[in-house]
């Protein structure tokens, strides 16, 4: 699109019948108006990285821009290597317009700052082995009823 707002345009004027019956309503209610371009989003994606950037090289700092203090062995060094992947990956995807999988980068750098939801995935998987019985009895179950299903059909 010439615009600037990509596909958003499009999905932002989609109209036809809800679910309800009512015709000619809006599927993406947002009174007509097209907030920011593909080209503003990525400049404040940017700002955002180079705040995150900053941060981490205070962080760095703080250990006396000593890389073994900084990749301290243990949970430290994997979550400082995992920014640094995500970030850097975040930063290329943006630069070279490639953005498909920056929500999911984004969620991956939220959860390294989050202490609390690494503190839950670690809980999770470490029950997963302890699940892994009950979840392969129940995938047998789910999948003979799906190939039941279909031969019935």
């Amino acid at each position: 699109n010439d615009n600037g707002y990509g596909d958003c345009e499009y999905l932002l004027r989609a109209r036809g019948t809800t679910a309800d019956g009512e015709e000619n309503q809006q599927y993406y209610p947002n009174s007509n108006a097209m907030l920011l371009t593909v080209f503003q989003t990525q400049i404040i994606e940017l700002a955002c990285l180079v705040v995150i950037c900053i941060y981490l090289l205070v962080r760095f700092a703080d250990d006396g821009f000593v890389p073994r203090l900084f990749f301290f062995p243990g949970q430290k060094r994997w979550r400082h290597t995992l920014q640094i992947w995500v970030l850097v990956s975040l930063l290329a995807g943006n630069l070279s317009g490639g953005t498909k999988f920056n929500p999911l980068l984004r969620m991956l750098i939220l959860g390294t700052f989050l202490r609390s939801f690494q503190r839950e995935l670690w809980t999770f998987l470490k029950m997963i082995p302890q699940m892994i019985l009950v979840l392969s009895i129940l995938a047998v179950i789910v999948v003979f009823y799906a190939w039941f299903g279909v031969v019935i059909f």
